[in-house]
């Protein structure tokens, strides 16, 4: 039995009195909307235009939530709590374990110093780039609640054959309010606000039923199956957007909506749902070959996905601009009516397009051979083919279908050549692949805020094939000792970025797979106990540094845009999100006398490329951020532990930036504050 209560405080969102989000459900605090954000049963039919049936328009506009915009709110504690229970007992002579846990966490996260701002590159001959959109103010709030459960018996049939079930459901709730203020210099110097409240609940739910089996008859020949079911749910009730434009003319502040420059008041409405039925058979038996011992390993893997995305959107029109600033009073019941005041639009056009469908199938057979071919060298070598099927389907009929059928042939090669007891030589070498998601195959349009860039899915996205080469020695010193040193080649074969659509009117991010991409690199792991001195003994030292240079082929039609501004550009980059280098350290302390362990650990990763601009603007890059994390935890009479944590030490922003002409320009930046938590456990 084990019982867990922990609390922990930001230094940028808890106890704060104006920490911002939005008022939501009483259930809120279930990871479950009660309703208070679903859609009005009187707007889930048809809408009717305009001077249609302006009586029903005008009832159906008034029945929507009328809160469009951030509150400042007080913010508790972070909290988490967790309690566990197992055993193993008998049933019918046979030996039956069981466990079952509950764990429950409340966070709060709010961005500081936050700013936004989009650039554009107006001449090839132009000495600073152009800003399109200056966000210096830019505050995101976020309550998270997420909770699990989970249940698990093995029964053991006999010596022999072993079986089980596995019940697991997590359930989140995230509430989130985003408020940003700036200018649109690309639109007269603009004065721009725009506010974003957002709801999204998740559910997972997953069934398995697994098994061990041992066949001696067949010197004993080992067999584990699995097959597990999971119906995984998003719902996404009532999203709104809301943005406005000002001009201060003397004392007078004179606001307006202006559909002409941005979008205007808008509400989504989405939800999917997604089942995964996993089934995996694996068969292992020992062999013998030419006197030399090994195994032979056998398989197969059927995966099948389903799911249904719908979504369904309201836009806010009006014949007269009467917004002046307040936008409760906008929304007041004797502003919303039809046809010479404030009224919903509906698109069924756009509804169905942005809602699609999914199937995907995935079925594998594979075979391996373990065996040691001298008393120092042992192989292992294998196949693996793959059936892919993959299908999504706009609601739209005349919407591009997202299609990938391939039959791939995956093979693996490993030596491993023990030099001495503690040191080893690995070479390995095979062939992988990554699918696009169903989200990034479907046509569906979205984006974060009102003037962010739209991001689309790309129907006409491919998987990706790797092989993959790596070499590495290794010795282990003693127990929880090692030096190793890799190196490794990767070659990726149509590898999907995220870069502009080329041939879309307006800007509009999306995905697209290119010719090819490598990197190699290098990797060094260092573990270390500091035993050999008596200060010194209890603590232990780790370093992982990984060292890597990619290339990847330019899209044509990108790089001829890129060349009409600079003629020399290379026609190859980066790899997109992947650093030049990554290191990681530790150092540790565990002393079991007195029921102490501590840990102190820092990470950084280089400068990676973060959006491809197709245009002449430079592309974006994410800069290093290092993280520095410690925690400390001490045992009292066995039963009892107090841990202590401090995260995000350093406090380093996130930061996204465009480099031109020797001068950085900021594309995002915010930082998430240093966390400082506490909890106490105790167990029998």
């Amino acid at each position: 039995f084990q019982l867990s209560i922990g609390m922990g405080y930001n230094s940028n969102s808890n106890l704060k009195n104006d920490f911002l989000l939005y008022k939501g459900g009483k259930t809120d605090w279930l990871a479950f909307d009660d309703g208070t954000r679903a859609m009005p049963n009187e707007a889930k039919g048809q809408i009717p235009y305009l001077y249609e049936n302006d009586a029903k328009l005008t009832q159906i506009t008034r029945s929507f939530s009328k809160q469009m915009a951030p509150e400042q709110v007080n913010s508790f504690l972070n909290q988490s709590y967790s309690i566990s229970m197992g055993n193993k007992k008998e049933l019918l002579g046979r030996d039956l374990g069981y466990l079952v846990s509950l764990t429950y966490q409340n966070d709060f996260s709010q961005t500081n110093n936050g700013e936004t701002n989009r650039y554009k590159l107006t001449d090839k001959n132009s000495q600073y780039l152009v800003p399109e959109l200056v966000l210096p103010y830019d505050l995101k709030g976020n309550q998270e609640v997420l909770w699990g459960a989970m249940g698990t018996v093995n029964y053991k049939l006999n010596n022999n054959n072993k079986v089980g079930v596995v019940l697991i459901h997590n359930q989140s709730g995230q509430s989130s309010a985003r408020m940003q203020e700036g200018r649109k210099p690309s639109d007269g110097d603009m004065h721009y606000q725009t506010r974003t409240l957002q709801y999204l609940q998740r559910g997972f739910t997953s069934y398995q039923l697994k098994g061990e089996h041992v066949l001696p008859t067949l010197g004993k020949t080992k067999i584990e199956w699995l097959s597990s079911y999971t119906v995984s749910t998003q719902d996404e009730p009532d999203l709104r957007f809301f943005t406005n434009s000002y001009a201060v003319n003397g004392t007078d502040t004179v606001y307006s909506i202006n559909p002409t420059l941005y979008p205007v008041p808008t509400r989504y409405f989405r939800n999917m749902e997604e089942s995964n039925w996993d089934n995996k058979l694996d068969i292992e038996i020992p062999v013998k070959i030419a006197g030399k011992t090994g195994k032979v390993m056998l398989g197969g893997a059927a995966v099948l996905k389903n799911r249904a995305f719908r979504e369904k959107s309201f836009t806010y029109r009006e014949n007269s601009n009467t917004f002046n600033g307040n936008i409760t009073e906008y929304f007041a019941d004797e502003n919303l009516h039809a046809p010479d005041g404030i009224y919903i639009s509906n698109s069924k056009s756009t509804n169905e397009k942005n809602s699609y469908d999914g199937e995907q199938l995935v079925a594998a057979g594979y075979s391996l051979l373990d065996l040691s071919l001298t008393s120092k060298l042992r192989a292992n070598v294998g196949a693996r083919v793959e059936h892919t099927n993959i299908l999504t389907q706009s609601l739209r009929a005349n919407v591009a279908k997202g299609e990938i059928t391939s039959t791939d042939i995956l093979p693996a090669l490993n030596l491993t050549y023990s030099a001495t007891e503690k040191t080893n030589f690995r070479l390995a070498a095979s062939r992988t692949l990554a699918r696009p998601s169903f989200r990034e195959l479907a046509p569906y349009a979205s984006l974060d805020f009102v003037g962010d860039f739209v991001f689309v899915g790309n129907a006409n996205l491919d998987r990706t094939l790797i092989d993959n080469f790596d070499l590495r020695w290794e010795t282990f010193m003693n127990s929880g000792e090692i030096i190793s040193l890799s190196v490794f080649y990767k070659m990726f074969h149509n590898p999907i970025e995220r870069t502009f659509n080329t041939e879309a009117a307006n800007p509009e991010l999306t995905l697209r797979n290119v010719d090819e991409a490598s990197l190699y690199g290098l990797e060094i792991e260092f573990r270390k106990n500091l035993d050999f001195a008596q200060i010194t003994k209890d603590f232990k030292i780790g370093l992982n540094l990984t060292l890597v240079k990619s290339q990847v082929s330019i899209d044509s039609k990108e790089l001829e845009l890129k060349r009409h501004f600079d003629p020399s550009f290379s026609n190859t980059r980066v790899m997109f999100g992947q650093s030049p280098y990554i290191v990681n350290a530790h150092l540790g302390y565990s002393n079991e006398k007195n029921g102490i362990s501590a840990n102190l650990a820092y990470n950084i990763s280089g400068e990676r490329l973060y959006l491809v601009n197709a245009t002449g603007v430079p592309d974006v890059y994410e800069t290093p951020r290092g993280q520095m994390d410690f925690n400390i935890s001490k045992t009292f009479a066995q039963k009892y532990s107090l841990k202590l944590s401090a995260k995000n030490l350093l406090d380093s922003p996130y930061k996204q930036t465009y480099e031109y002409g020797g001068k950085e320009y900021v594309f995002s930046n915010y930082s998430l504050g240093r966390t400082f938590s506490f909890s106490i456990s105790y167990s029998f």
